[in-house]
C-alpha cells in the first residue's frame, strides 16, 4: 500500500501538467486535438498492456508475472521521464528544435491567447480569484462524477472470466475495449472540429454512449455473453468525455496559477471518484454488480445538468462582456502583463 501510494503521488502530476503544457503551446481551437492525442494513449495502453501481460504470463520467470510487468513498464517510464526532463522546453520561445524565426512565429501566433509562459511563481491574487469562481468547484465535481462510473472498465474482464474463459483468454478479449475508447475519443475530436464552440453540447451528447451501456448491463440477461461484454465496453467509454472536458478547462482558464489550481481540483475530484467508485464493485454484489451500476447511472444523470450549468455560466459571462465596448488598456494599469486570468482579461471569451 505504501508503494502504491508513492506511485499515485508521482503519477498525480502527469495529467494536470499535460493540460497546462497543452495550453502553453497551442491555441484554444487546437486543444481538443492535442489533448485527445495523449488521452488516446489510455486506450492504447489498455490494448498493449493486455497483450504484454499475455506474453509475460506465458514465460516462466523467477518473479511473479505482475512484478515483471511493473518492472518493464517502470523502466520505460523512467527512461522517457528522463528524456522529457532534459528535452522538453518551457514554451515555444525556448524550443531548441525551432530556429529563431520559427520560435518568433510560434510565439506570435499565441499572443492573442497568451498564458504568460511557464511561470514558476505562485500568484496569491489568482488563488483568491479561483476561490471565488464557481467554475473551479464545478471542475472538482466533474472530476468526481466522471470517475465514479470508471470501475465498469474492469467489469468486462469479470464478465468474460465468468463465461468460462481462462485468465489468458480474458486478457486478450478485454483488449478491444481500448480500441473502442480510442475510436470514441476521435469521434469527440471530429465533433469538436465540426462545432468548435459547442464543446459542452458535445460532452452532453457523448454521455449517451456510456448511459446506453449501463442500461444494457441492467436489462440484458447474464447468459447473453458477448452482449454483456459489448455493453460493458460501451459503458466504459469515458476517455472521450474526459479529453473534451480537459480541453474545455484548458481553453477557458487563463492565468498560470489559476489554471494549475483548477487542474488540481479536477484531478483531486478524479482521485476521490477513483477511491469511492470501486467500493460498490466487490464480490458481494457479483455477478450483476447492481449497486455499482446504480452508482454509475446516477453519476451520469447528475453529470449532464452539471455540464449544463457550466455552459450557462460561460454563455452568460460572454453575453455580459459583449454588451459592453471594452478598451483592454483601460483595465490594465502600468506595463502590460502577460499572466492575466480569464477574469482580468475582459476581451477574453469563454469556449462553450
Amino acid at each position: 500500500m505504501g508503494v502504491r501510494f508513492a506511485l499515485g503521488l508521482a503519477e498525480g502530476a502527469v495529467s494536470p501538467a499535460f493540460v497546462t503544457l497543452t495550453s502553453i503551446w497551442y491555441k484554444k481551437s487546437e486543444h481538443p486535438l492535442r489533448i485527445g492525442l495523449w488521452i488516446s494513449c489510455n486506450g492504447l495502453a489498455q490494448i498493449l498492456g493486455a497483450l504484454m501481460m499475455y506474453g509475460i504470463g506465458h514465460n516462466h520467470m523467477a518473479i511473479s508475472n505482475w512484478k515483471a510487468m511493473f518492472m518493464v513498464c517502470g523502466a520505460i517510464t523512467i527512461f522517457l521521464g528522463i528524456l522529457f526532463f532534459f528535452m522538453m522546453p518551457a514554451g515555444p520561445e525556448s524550443a531548441w528544435f525551432l530556429n529563431s524565426q520559427e520560435r518568433l512565429i510560434a510565439t506570435q501566433r499565441l499572443q492573442a491567447e497568451t498564458e504568460g509562459g511557464d511561470q514558476t511563481n505562485f500568484s496569491i491574487p489568482q488563488l483568491k480569484e479561483t476561490v471565488m469562481d464557481i467554475r473551479a468547484y464545478l471542475s472538482f465535481l466533474f472530476g468526481v462524477l466522471i470517475t465514479l462510473p470508471s470501475p465498469v472498465i474492469a467489469f468486462a474482464s469479470l464478465i468474460i472470466y465468468s463465461l468460462g474463459y481462462s485468465n489468458f483468454e480474458t486478457m486478450l478479449y478485454t483488449s478491444p475495449a481500448g480500441a473502442v475508447q480510442i475510436i470514441f475519443v476521435w469521434v469527440g475530436i471530429f465533433l469538436c472540429y465540426l462545432w468548435p464552440d459547442r464543446r459542452c453540447a458535445i460532452i452532453i451528447g457523448l454521455t449517451i454512449v456510456p448511459l446506453t451501456g449501463i442500461i444494457l448491463l441492467f436489462v440484458l440477461p447474464l447468459s447473453s455473453g458477448w452482449g454483456m461484454i459489448a455493453a460493458s465496453w460501451l459503458a466504459s467509454v469515458i476517455s472521450n468525455i474526459f479529453s473534451i472536458l480537459l480541453s474545455l478547462y484548458a481553453s477557458n482558464t487563463r492565468g498560470n496559477t489559476k489554471k494549475a489550481i483548477i487542474n488540481a481540483l479536477f484531478f483531486v475530484g478524479y482521485a476521490v471518484g477513483a477511491i469511492c467508485g470501486p467500493l460498490l464493485w466487490n464480490a458481494e454484489n457479483a455477478p450483476r454488480y447492481r449497486s455499482g451500476l446504480i452508482l454509475a447511472l446516477i453519476s451520469w444523470i447528475v453529470f449532464i445538468p452539471t455540464v449544463a450549468v457550466y455552459w450557462s455560466l460561460c454563455a452568460h459571462e460572454n453575453k455580459v462582456r459583449s454588451m459592453v465596448e471594452i478598451d483592454f488598456c483601460q483595465h490594465v494599469t502600468g506595463a502590460p502583463r502577460k499572466d492575466l486570468t480569464d477574469k482580468e482579461d475582459l476581451n477574453f471569451r469563454y469556449t462553450l
